[in-house]
C-alpha cells in the first residue's frame, strides 16, 4: 500500500491512479477476509480524497481533477464489492458438496482427501452446514431390537 501511495504522490493531480488502489483491493481479496477488503477499500478512498485535498491544483482544470478522483473512488468500491461477492460465492461453494464421495459399502464411512476414513456425520458436519439428530427407523428397530421390543410389549 505504501508503494501505491508513493506512486500516486508522484503522479500529477489531474491523473487519478484508481487502478493502483484497485490492485491493493484485489490483493486483499486473496486473503478471503471480507473485513480486510473493506478496510483496504476505505483506506484507498481516504488516500484518494486526501491527495485531492492536499495536492496543489496546477494547470489541470478543477473539474478534470475532481472527475478523475470520483471515478477512482467508484472503481475502488466496484472492485471491493466484486471481491466481496466472490468471497461469498467461494464460501457457499465450500459448504456444498459435489462430485463422487468414496463411501464404505458396509459401515458408510467416507474417505477424505488424505485417505483417512471418517464417519459420515463427521464428514458432512465438517463440509456442509448440516446438523444431525439420531433416531432408529422402524425397519432397523424390528431387525436389530426385535427381542427387546417383545420384552417391552409383553
Amino acid at each position: 500500500m505504501l508503494l501505491v501511495v508513493t506512486i500516486d504522490a508522484l503522479i500529477p493531480l489531474g491523473i487519478a491512479c484508481g487502478i493502483l488502489y484497485t490492485g491493493a483491493v484485489l490483493m486483499a481479496q486473496q486473503s478471503r477476509n471480507s473485513r480486510l477488503i473493506v478496510w483496504v477499500a476505505t483506506i484507498s478512498t481516504l488516500l484518494t480524497i486526501s491527495k485531492y485535498l492536499l495536492a496543489p491544483l496546477g494547470d489541470t482544470p478543477h473539474w478534470v481533477v475532481l472527475t478523475n478522483r470520483i471515478l477512482s473512488i467508484y472503481v475502488i468500491w466496484v472492485t471491493a464489492l466484486m471481491a466481496l461477492k466472490i468471497n461469498k460465492q467461494h464460501t457457499e461453494e465450500v459448504k456444498s458438496l459435489s462430485g463422487l464421495l468414496p463411501i464404505c459399502a458396509w459401515c458408510k464411512n467416507i474417505r477424505n482427501d488424505q485417505g483417512y476414513w471418517t464417519q459420515l456425520e463427521a464428514f458432512l458436519n465438517e463440509h456442509t452446514e448440516a446438523e444431525f439428530s439420531h433416531s432408529i427407523c422402524p425397519g432397523c428397530m424390528q431387525a436389530h431390537f426385535a427381542e427387546m421390543n417383545k420384552k417391552l410389549e409383553g
